[in-house]
């Protein structure tokens, strides 16, 4: 096969996975509308909440895909979201054949033990390879492919044994501990994942390493989520309803996206002024909060003795509030961008001394030079040229 069609073949395999994976999802859809009337609304969460993660990956490594072919990373995303697919649609239909129509449904028992071992080989890319290959799709170094077949070691281990054992009903406890051993074997394989992660990043050049700082950027929120809501879930914190309800459909995609603009370079050097921003805006309304709050503690002393003191003390407090918010915004833009956004700080006091230096400047030779140097020093481009009129040379 030549190397073009080679490439054809791969993108439509792509869009082929791509298609069953959304298939899937829809498939789950339509089910639970059909059990709508027993659905239970905690669970309909969690399954939307799945739905988005799971076309979230299949998009994104889609794209990958049919865009970087060679790319592992664009193919592992794939397989994560045909492996949750596949656990949804299993345990859905195997749930509406048990549930609604009790036996006028085939291969209910066939899709129920697909059910009970589809999560590992997902759960084990998302944890282990994704992390170990990205951003090229391969290990920082020939040193790092043990790690690689551990990975695959423990898919088998959490997958292969429970699918025998629940097919056969024999050795069901082998499968156990079999299971128990790739659970406690992922866990060192995964952090031997997040080390290899670590060394690219110190061995890696520019690009490379704003290609991690993306997906660590999406990783973060992922994993402080995770955390907040594991405290919610044991009532350790009480957050309102509608706060879990919209936050993980607004976080899920967060790393496959970061992912995307990593690997395709999309706008990837814009992440140092989205962390700027971010931490700014993060800053100023912390700063604003407890201004507020300041405020309205101190008239709503002065004026309790008032029947309109309520009314002035949210007034007072909203004028304030408002017209703290512009300086305040601008002070603590500007001492963040020293910090995480340096290389546009650079940039435009490179730009302000070469304006200052050019209005007693006239000699067009020193203003060519100069222009140069300020264009290197800004921007670094390979190459810089200064095209002038015949007549103003």
């Amino acid at each position: 096969m030549e190397p073009g069609s080679y490439g054809s073949a791969r993108r439509h395999l792509a869009s082929v996975l791509l298609l069953i994976a959304l298939a899937a999802e829809l498939g789950v859809v339509l089910l639970n509308l059909l059990m709508a009337d027993r659905a239970d609304p905690a669970l309909l969460n969690v399954l939307a909440f799945a739905i988005v993660i799971v076309s979230a990956y299949a998009i994104v490594g889609w794209l990958i895909a049919s865009r970087r072919p060679d790319n592992s990373i664009g193919w592992i995303f794939l397989a994560i979201a045909l492996s949750f697919g596949s656990l949804l649609f299993a345990n859905t239909y195997a749930r509406y054949g048990l549930v609604v129509a009790t036996g006028s449904l085939p291969f209910v028992d066939m899709l129920e033990w697909v059910g009970g071992w589809a999560w590992a080989p997902g759960f084990t890319l998302l944890v282990t390879l994704s992390v170990l290959l990205f951003p090229n799709g391969k290990p920082p170094s020939p040193r790092w492919r043990p790690v690689m077949w551990a990975s695959f070691i423990v898919m088998g281990l959490l997958a292969v044994p429970v699918a025998i054992a629940t097919w056969t009903g024999l050795g069901s406890e082998v499968a156990d501990s079999l299971q128990t051993l790739g659970t406690t074997l992922i866990l060192f394989v995964a952090l031997a994942s997040f080390a290899g992660m670590v060394v690219r990043y110190r061995r890696g050049g520019p690009t490379e390493r704003q290609q991690l700082k993306w997906y660590t950027y999406a990783a973060v929120p992922e994993m402080a989520f995770i955390v907040f809501a594991g405290f919610a879930a044991s009532g350790s914190v009480t957050v309102p309803p509608l706060v879990l309800l919209v936050a993980p459909f607004v976080i899920a995609p967060l790393l496959p996206a970061a992912a995307a603009i990593a690997i395709l370079r999309y706008r990837l050097y814009d992440l140092d002024r989205l962390v700027s921003r971010t931490i700014a805006y993060a800053v100023v309304t912390g700063g604003l909060v407890l201004v507020y709050l300041a405020i309205n503690l101190g008239l709503t002393t002065a004026f309790s003795s008032l029947a309109s003191g309520n009314s002035v003390v949210v007034a007072a407090s909203t004028l304030a509030v408002a017209a703290l918010f512009t300086p305040l915004r601008r002070r603590v833009q500007r001492l963040v961008d020293r910090r995480f956004d340096r290389a546009r700080v650079d940039a435009e006091q490179t730009a302000a001394g070469f304006s200052e230096r050019l209005r007693d400047e006239i000699d067009i030779a020193s203003v060519n030079v100069d222009l140069s140097a300020t264009v290197r020093a800004a921007l670094s481009p390979s190459t810089v040229a200064l095209w002038l009129r015949e007549d103003q040379r």
